[in-house]
């Protein structure tokens, strides 16, 4: 007698172990998904990381750029811009300082363009939009530059380094005061006047001549103070700018009661 051979029964699996499964492969997918947004969120910051860090630098005459430039505060220490013209007694002079001051370690090594290109230059910063560039830093020295330069008609060498550019679609969509908000949450631009009061963008002068500027003697004395080493300033650029102003603002306080 012919015995039916019965086919294997399919074991059905618990309906815990069905719901283990499925939420296992849901965790996979939202793992995979969500590595895919990290890969790619990373891969964004060092793009935007490496725009940031590889800076324009470029070495041009003061006559070629002069006019381009912009003031990112209304006030300088006319005394300490007095002082800083004792490094341009002659041209050659002059040109030795604008080109021999120290680079801080945070910023990269200028690119070498020529035999004349001073790989030891402290670039002068700057933000461009549009045209116009505008100086977040060495004010004082840019100041004291346009003094020599017009009272001796001679023409120096300037380093300059663009450390952010705003493109075209940038600008079409950022107002100035979307712009001027930027400047000033990044700490490039300090509206204050010699009083320490709020300033307007619009009481920014439009060139370098020290008429051009109110005088705060208080940055002055800020900027003495640090070179008698009674102030210490750090070498990020973040630490550098506006150190003086911000020291000039705390001399005032006690005075003025601001």
């Amino acid at each position: 007698m012919a015995v039916a051979s019965a086919e294997p029964a399919e074991v059905e699996q618990p309906a815990e172990a069905e719901e283990a499964e499925e939420e296992d492969l849901v965790a996979a997918e939202a793992l995979s998904f969500e590595a895919k947004l990290l890969k790619e969120a990373i891969a964004r910051s060092q793009l935007s990381t490496q725009e940031e860090k590889a800076p324009e630098v470029e070495r041009v005459r003061w006559s070629k750029v002069r006019e381009k430039l912009r003031p990112t505060q209304s006030a300088l220490g006319y005394d300490w811009c007095f002082y800083k013209l004792k490094n341009f007694t002659s041209e050659a002079a002059a040109q030795r300082y604008m080109d021999s001051k120290a680079r801080p370690a945070s910023r990269p090594a200028a690119p070498t363009a020529g035999a004349d290109f001073p790989p030891l230059a402290q670039p002068v910063p700057y933000v461009q939009r549009g045209k116009n560039k505008y100086v977040v830093d060495h004010h004082h020295t840019l100041a004291a530059l346009e003094l020599f330069c017009k009272s001796t008609e001679t023409d120096l060498y300037v380093t300059m380094e663009r450390i952010r550019q705003f493109d075209k679609s940038e600008q079409n969509s950022l107002t100035d005061e979307a712009f001027w908000g930027v400047m000033e949450g990044k700490g490039w631009a300090f509206l204050r006047d010699e009083n320490y009061n709020r300033s307007s963008v619009t009481d920014l002068p439009l060139d370098f001549a020290l008429s051009s500027f109110r005088n705060d003697i208080y940055r002055s004395m800020g900027g003495f103070a640090r070179v008698y080493e009674v102030l210490k300033r750090g070498k990020e650029l973040d630490d550098m700018l506006f150190f003086e102003f911000r020291w000039g603002c705390a001399f005032f306080s006690p005075f003025f009661g601001n």
